[in-house]
């Protein structure tokens, strides 16, 4: 990733096998004339950060990853845009991936029509999540919607929240 731009975005954590683990965003560069790339990866280190792996790619979109891990050890992750997605692991190698906000055009979502939607305006939302640990099992994701209907029907831009259960 030497030719990309990384931007570390996510704490390390620390493993139950006591790796600690680093998921961020690589994008490329403003002098790179190649296809456009915006992607998740993330990097291990076996001796307490003194060395890490060589990056290894996690998912194809990847904005602002937010890493926690439960109290009953199950790691989660949300990451986004284009969508929004959750993902869960036990080792920090095996992962079960979850959408929340399906990767489309949602500009048709808003009160009035949208001729050339900007890319905010196609995705519908701004994809900077969060995740806080509220019990044994769960933690919150907080993220927005640029169309989520208020209680008259107007869409507008909100934050939701929503629970996040392993069950075991």
């Amino acid at each position: 990733y030497a030719d990309k731009a990384c931007v570390l975005t996510s704490p390390p954590m620390l493993l139950k096998d006591g790796r600690l683990m680093v998921n961020f965003e690589v994008y490329k560069t403003y002098y790179d004339e190649g296809a456009f790339s915006h992607h998740a990866a993330c990097i291990f280190s076996e001796d307490g950060g003194k060395t890490w792996s060589k990056p290894e790619p996690f998912a194809e979109t990847g904005i602002l990853p937010r890493l926690v891990t439960l109290p009953c050890g199950v790691t989660m992750l949300c990451y986004a845009r284009p969508g929004m997605y959750v993902a869960i692991t036990e080792d920090g190698y095996d992962w079960e991936k979850f959408t929340l906000i399906e990767p489309k055009d949602r500009s048709h979502l808003a009160n009035e029509p949208i001729e050339t939607p900007t890319w905010h305006q196609w995705d519908g939302a701004c994809g900077n999540a969060g995740l806080v640990p509220i019990d044994e099992n769960s933690a919150m994701i907080f993220y927005g919607d640029f169309y989520y209907p208020d209680g008259e029907g107007v869409r507008r831009k909100t934050i939701l929240c929503r629970k996040l259960t392993v069950e075991r």
